[in-house]
């Protein structure tokens, strides 16, 4: 027991650990059909285990990119508590106006648009601003807030989003949300050629269109299993993993309460 203990500590919160074993001890799901569960889902092994807590960390392959098209003094707090606690090769603010106060990184200018404007800039128009391999794509609703999470896993893939349960997943594809993603600089340039008919949420259209689907796939993206994805982001609760909680993923998006507790003095 002392080593299957070991074994899920180093992937989920003590608290929850304790949870899980006061549940097996009441008779449900036996702890270590948890572990073997986590094992085959993909939540564990080398490659997927986390960085130490105490390790700062670096991903010197991506540029961080803020897309705000609401408050650009709250986008400058968001990138000062992200850019605090991770480096990156980059960071960029898009936004329709400078910041007041302090914001690290560079500053581009663009348009307030609406709702349906922004959701196609961010979907077909990112690739003009983005040198490295990966771009971690965030909004002032969602960021990373676990840097210790992070996984070299999550480069496998060429596109990472908080999954959707099944009812919000119209076209079978689960993976994923935007709000907080990480992207490929292949994803985007595929995305720059996908068929331009649009008329959804951009991560609806990217993630869900069959036609832009299959304009991905004939390109060679590779879209993250919704195991992997979950490690990633958290949106919503899925049946997978009904116990999740958004302190076992990396970055959140949507509603999140502590948010301006994570935020304040920043």
């Amino acid at each position: 027991m002392s080593e299957t203990r070991e074994k899920l500590s180093v992937y989920l919160p003590s608290g929850l650990v304790s949870s899980l074993q006061a549940s097996s001890a009441a008779g449900h799901e036996p702890l270590t059909s948890t572990v073997e569960r986590l094992l085959t889902a993909g939540l564990a092994g080398e490659s997927a285990k986390p960085e130490s807590p105490r390790d700062p960390l670096r991903l010197e392959d991506v540029t961080l990119l803020l897309f705000n098209g609401n408050d650009p003094e709250q986008g400058a707090r968001v990138l000062r508590y992200v850019t605090h606690h991770i480096s990156f090769a980059r960071v960029i603010h898009l936004t329709f106006a400078r910041p007041v106060a302090a914001c690290p990184g560079e500053y581009f200018q663009i348009p307030r648009f609406d709702y349906r404007q922004a959701m196609r800039f961010q979907a077909r128009s990112l690739a003009r601003y983005v040198e490295t391999p990966y771009v971690l794509q965030i909004e002032c609703d969602g960021f990373p807030v676990h840097p210790h999470l992070w996984t070299a896993d999550f480069r496998d893939w060429d596109y990472i989003g908080a999954p959707w349960p099944p009812q919000l997943a119209s076209e079978g594809c689960r993976v994923g949300n935007g709000g907080c993603s990480l992207r490929s600089r292949r994803f985007l340039e595929a995305m720059e050629t996908a068929p331009d008919h649009y008329d959804e949420n951009g991560d609806t259209y990217m993630c869900q269109r069959p036609d832009v689907r299959e304009h991905l796939a004939a390109s060679g993206i590779r879209f993250a299993p919704v195991e992997v994805a979950m490690r990633f982001s958290f949106e919503n609760l899925i049946p997978e993993f009904p116990w999740w909680t958004d302190d076992m993923s990396f970055g959140f998006h949507g509603f999140r309460g502590d948010r301006e507790k994570i935020l304040s003095g920043w």
